[in-house]
């Protein structure tokens, strides 16, 4: 016997297991109503980099790089990390087609370690908590506007974009 709780789900996306058997749920790139579970959805924006545990061991040099593999710009207006660390995207923070955005514990620090930084363009921050050294969940989440079901108002929910969780070892 198995039980799943879900949060909040977007309209049309499906959510099993991948592959199946897996421990995990995850939005999946098509429904597959009594077939094999079809692959993970993968979205335009991804987590793509984490320095967690940086060689002089100052939590300062944190950060999550963030990649958009779109052919379109992203607008993260809202967006939050909502697990791991915590962060709000300001309005108007836009991240290009092929484009990356470094979120840091000390982006003023981090602009005078890394050339290609720029504060407000690429660079973004500081976000609040840190990161494990070991381990460590890190969720991207997207406000998703719906209708609440018991008040018949509308209300925002944060939708999990992507998440990853590392450690010091292993495949992750």
């Amino acid at each position: 016997l198995d039980a799943v709780r879900f949060g909040v789900v977007e309209p049309d996306i499906t959510q099993g297991r991948y592959p199946d058997g897996a421990d995990n749920f995850a939005a999946l790139s098509a429904p597959t109503f009594g077939e094999a579970n079809a692959p993970a959805l993968v979205r335009d924006i991804v987590i793509n980099e984490i320095m967690y545990h940086h060689g002089f061991r100052d939590e300062r040099y944190e950060y999550v790089e963030l990649y958009n593999r779109g052919q379109e710009p992203v607008d993260l207006s809202g967006w939050a990390f909502t697990d791991g660390i915590d962060y709000v995207f300001e309005p108007d923070t836009i991240i290009p087609a092929d484009g990356y955005m470094v979120v840091a514990k000390d982006p003023n620090l981090l602009v005078t370690v890394y050339s290609n930084l720029a504060i407000g363009q690429n660079l973004v921050g500081p976000y609040s908590g840190n990161l494990g050294d070991h381990s460590e969940r890190i969720r991207l989440s997207y406000p998703l506007e719906q209708i609440d079901p018991d008040t018949g108002e509308p209300a925002v929910y944060e939708v999990t974009a992507d998440e990853v969780t590392y450690y010091d070892g292993g495949r992750w």
